[in-house]
Order: C-alpha cells, then sequence, then structure tokens
C-alpha cells in the first residue's frame, strides 16, 4: 500500500510537497484541471501537457521526497469535444494520446478521469442542459438533474 496525498493546482508547491513528505505520504497524486490557468502557462489551456511541463511537475516532487503517482483528470479544453462529439473531437483526441504520451515518457504512472457529460455540456455547451433547458446561470443549466434534485 502506498499513502499518498491529493493536491489541487494551487497547492502543488514545494511547501505542500514538503507538507506531505512530513505527513508520511510517499505519493502525490495532481488534480490537474484548472493548472494551465493557475500556473499561467504561457499558453492557451487547449493546447496540451508538454513532456518537459510534466517532468518538471514530477522532478520537482521528487525534490522534496515524494513520487507524483498520478494525475488526475484532464483540462476541460483537452476533451470537451471528446465528450460531446464535437467538432474538435479527432483533435483532441490526438491531443489526448499525446498527453498520455508524455505521462509515460516522464515516468507518470496513471491518469484518472472522470466523465462527466453533465459538466462539461453545461461548460462548454450551455445549450446541451437538462431536458433541453435553454438558459443556463453560472454554468449551471436552469432545470437540475434528477440526481440533483434528489431523485
Amino acid at each position: 500500500m502506498k499513502i499518498g496525498l491529493g493536491l489541487y493546482p494551487h497547492l502543488m508547491k514545494p511547501e505542500n510537497y514538503r507538507f506531505a513528505k512530513q505527513a508520511g505520504a510517499t505519493h502525490v497524486v495532481a488534480h490537474l484541471p484548472g493548472y494551465s490557468k493557475r500556473v499561467q502557462r504561457p499558453v492557451p489551456p487547449d493546447q496540451v501537457w508538454t513532456y518537459e511541463e510534466l517532468r518538471d511537475l514530477r522532478a520537482a516532487m521528487n525534490a522534496e521526497g515524494v513520487e507524483l503517482a498520478a494525475i488526475e483528470n484532464f483540462e476541460p479544453e483537452h476533451w470537451h469535444d471528446v465528450l460531446l462529439d464535437g467538432p474538435k473531437r479527432d483533435e483532441q483526441m490526438a491531443g489526448l494520446k499525446t498527453i498520455i504520451r508524455n505521462m509515460g515518457k516522464a515516468g507518470i504512472p496513471v491518469m484518472g478521469y472522470k466523465v462527466c457529460y453533465t459538466q462539461s455540456a453545461l461548460t462548454q455547451h450551455p445549450a446541451g442542459c437538462w431536458r433541453g433547458s435553454r438558459s443556463a446561470a453560472r454554468g449551471r443549466c436552469a432545470t437540475p438533474s434528477p440526481a440533483r434534485r434528489g431523485r
């Protein structure tokens, strides 16, 4: 068994890697959605993570005594059209394959992902709201899904 700690983009800093080590964790799961915006990458968020970026992220963690065990999820801009069969589906699928290859090259063994059609639909395509609702407020449908209504 490995003891790990999940870190969101704003927590991916050397002091937090040290904290994880001090708390007894040996591994980190990096939750990367939002990473592009939070670290102010000099490229658009839809540009896939490069080998160099992933290598440097892993090296920063290794320098503090923890291992980057996995990346949790892709940027929404990397795959929303894959989920929704949108016009950039093939281009984004090629990008996802590149990310997986870059992860392997950087020695990151696991990619965890969450398929959430409604979140992607509401974030990227407000017209795709539940039951055909055409209005959205703050990225959410005016008509919530049955799960959100408690059914």
